[in-house]
């Protein structure tokens, strides 16, 4: 059986850093990385939000990948920091109330 520690570094060897984040997120001793960890993961998995609250969350999933590199000894990921990465495309979508006519009776 796989210990935490080694899924995480196989996501990591597969380049699946958004689960490795999201698995991260989830250990309770994380040192001096925790709010970016969390807050990365937070950030990625509600983006609206955290534009909401005037902050970016493209900026903060980087550096809670980047956190997660540093705290387990990770090699840097392979994907530019600068760089609107490919998994938070997918969750950028902003909200669109509903049409009136819908919900009118």
């Amino acid at each position: 059986m796989k210990t935490a520690l080694q899924k995480l570094k196989d996501l990591w060897a597969d380049r699946q850093y958004r689960q490795a984040l999201k698995l991260a997120a989830t250990w309770p001793r994380l040192g001096k990385h925790r709010d970016a960890i969390r807050g990365g993961w937070a950030a990625a998995t509600n983006p609206v939000f955290y534009r909401q609250l005037g902050k970016d969350p493209d900026g903060m999933y980087t550096a809670g990948v980047l956190a997660v590199a540093e705290r387990y000894g990770l090699p840097l990921p392979m994907f530019d920091p600068t760089v609107v990465h490919e998994p938070m495309k997918n969750y950028t979508q902003t909200y669109k109330p509903p049409k009136e006519g819908n919900n009118a009776k």
